[in-house]
């Protein structure tokens, strides 16, 4: 997968140099600003780099990629400023989930920072965020994900940052990597820079070198190396730049690329800071050898050298092909449960909330934990949300199941919004719940009984205050408890349908009598009135002019309870307004009420 990010949605081109596709990335992200470079800069660098997305508004945004649990990723992250906007120095985190990868620090516009990772998925889902953390703007310009074997850089130690991976004695001065139909180019498009020392001397080979080991060096990478140019001196490498804490793994690769004689001998051994890393051996012709040692660290000095030494029965120097070097990133911080992620994520997306902080893993890190949640922590466990305030927040429709999930939930304050639906049933099994807050809203029906015992018990604080149509006593529930469900299922059905024909019917009739009368009709008129309606159109033409149910929430502010007029012994009556600023009364059927629906009609 390979992402331009900031790109239009839509966009899809296939890179000249490397012949890879990458497409927009706005199918995984819902936040952020896209942005392109200097024109004067896209000739110069690649074209998966012309667009970038900024957050100038979010402290931390996040990619979000559904994958496979146990999968293998090489993840790459590329930054280019180019010039978009007045201030190239920038400076913020880059985290993998909820943990730090890396801190991303551009000075000049002109260059680009690319920063790399070996990644085990632990859950289906993985995360790449950007975190504010000084007064810059965070940004990033590409994203790419490569799926690696099992096999490849296998290691107990967490995620591996590369540090350097380096073609050894390569002639040309330019990286290589993936180039699709390429020969001897890198199968996993791992990107491979040219590395010598002037006291090398560099030889490669025209034969084929059999890369067939879990690694898949690329063959054009295997076919150069380099050799000390003093036959007898020893082949030293060392790393600069390393934390005294780093811990890192080495992967070195060998092959014989040059046709020995009959008397000629090549064997060596690798040293790291005077130890003893790999035993001395003797490199097989034209086949790629890889060794992965444990982790090391820089010794009590800072110094992190390699020495590669031929032995005494050696008559030719130690020879390197190829050289990989990866920081251990543990990656210690547990992510929250899936399926309380999961939950979040789809109360996120049915109920519209556009919160700019709801970005990434709900509740760690803990100084980016999302607003309206709180989280237990305890440790080498995955945190649990305790608490989900969502008052005030315009929230429709039914309440959903899937908070079952938050199987730790004690506090759940979904008040003054326009939730519809009953009280479910399933909140009285939600062990750890102890408040529920459903007020002001527009729930209708009874309270489940096992609620209410619950309730009654002092095991839970119920507020149901502010809906209308709620039937909070023991009474209600016990009736409604004697029916089957089939039966329940198919009076709300059949209450709901008659509910909305009949306000239909009610917004019809009411708007042509006071369009014609200019007030309500008493019994001697209903004949004149009738008539009046007949002239215009017959009834069966009125009925066809059909409302949604949306269209009748819009009218009465969700049916708010600020509309509220009245109430009668079939249902509640709502003042509502019309688009052309007609003021109607809507006049509801209960559900239940089947048994009323003949002289409901009657009534209107």
């Amino acid at each position: 997968m390979g992402l331009t990010c900031g790109a239009p949605m839509g966009t899809s081109f296939l890179e000249k140099a490397t012949n890879i596709t990458y497409s927009s990335d706005a199918p995984y992200i819902d936040t952020g600003i896209g942005r392109s470079i200097k024109s004067s800069y896209q000739s110069k660098s690649e074209q998966q780099t012309w667009y970038l997305r900024s957050f100038p508004q979010s402290s931390r945004s996040c990619y979000t990629f559904n994958l496979t649990t146990g999968d293998k990723y090489l993840i790459r992250a590329i930054f280019f400023h180019g010039g978009y906007d007045t201030r190239p120095s920038t400076k913020f985190d880059l985290h993998l989930g909820p943990n730090k990868w890396a801190t991303v620090s551009t000075a000049e516009e002109t260059k680009s920072e690319t920063f790399e990772i070996i990644h085990i998925l632990a859950t289906s889902r993985l995360q790449v965020c950007l975190v504010k953390t000084e007064d810059s703007t965070p940004f990033i310009s590409a994203i790419e994900l490569r799926k690696l074997t099992s096999k490849a850089y296998a290691n107990e130690s967490g995620s591996l940052q590369t540090f350097l991976r380096a073609d050894i004695g390569s002639f040309s001065k330019q990286s290589l990597r993936y180039g699709s139909g390429v020969y001897g180019a890198d199968v996993f498009d791992r990107i491979w820079l040219p590395y010598n020392s002037e006291n090398w001397s560099q030889i490669r080979t025209d034969n084929s070198v059999d890369n067939d080991n879990g690694f898949k060096v690329p063959e054009n990478v295997m076919a150069t190396a380099s050799v000390p140019t003093d036959p007898d001196a020893h082949m030293n490498i060392s790393l600069t730049g390393l934390h005294q804490t780093s811990r890192f793994y080495v992967c070195l690769h060998f092959s014989e690329i040059q046709e020995l004689g009959p008397n000629d001998t090549r064997e060596f051994k690798v040293m790291y800071n005077g130890r003893l890393i790999i035993d001395p051996f003797k490199p097989i012709s034209f086949y790629t050898s890889s060794f992965i040692g444990d982790e090391l660290g820089p010794n009590a000095n800072g110094q992190c050298t390699f020495s590669l030494q031929k032995t005494a029965s050696s008559t030719l120097p130690p020879l390197l092909n190829a050289m990989e070097v990866y920081m251990v990133n543990s990656l210690s911080q547990n992510e929250t449960d899936t399926k309380e992620v999961d939950t979040m994520i789809n109360i996120k997306l049915s109920c519209g909330i556009s919160k700019v902080d709801w970005q990434g893993d709900p509740c760690v890190p803990r100084d980016y934990m999302w607003s309206g949640v709180n989280c237990s922590y305890i440790d080498s466990e995955q945190p649990k949300i305790i608490s989900l305030n969502l008052t005030t927040h315009g929230l429709t429709g039914e309440i959903q199941e899937s908070i079952s999930n938050l199987s730790s939930l004690q506090v759940l304050d979904f008040s003054n919004n326009s939730l519809i639906g009953p009280v479910p049933e399933f909140l009285a099994h939600m062990t750890s719940l102890k408040v529920i807050n459903l007020s002001s809203n527009l729930l209708y029906g009874s309270i489940p009984t096992s609620l209410l015992d619950k309730v009654q018990r002092g095991l839970v604080s119920l507020s149901i205050e502010g809906n209308p149509g709620i039937c909070s006593s023991a009474s209600c529930a016990t009736t409604n408890k004697k029916k089957t469900k089939t039966k329940t299922k198919t009076m709300v059905i059949a209450s709901v349908a008659a509910s909305i024909f009949l306000i239909l019917v009610i917004f019809l009739v009411i708007l042509k009598r006071r369009a014609k009368l200019g007030r309500y009709p008493n019994s001697d008129d209903d004949d004149n009135n009738l008539q009046q309606c007949n002239n215009q159109s017959s009834f069966s033409e009125m009925a066809n002019n059909m409302f949604t149910y949306e269209d009748l929430a819009q009218a009465t502010d969700n049916f708010s309870n600020v509309n509220l007029i009245g109430q009668g012994g079939f249902g509640y009556v709502h003042k509502g307004v019309l688009p052309d600023g007609t003021e109607v009364a809507i006049k509801q059927l209960k559900a239940g009420r089947r048994q009323g629906e003949r002289k409901f009609r009657v009534e209107i």
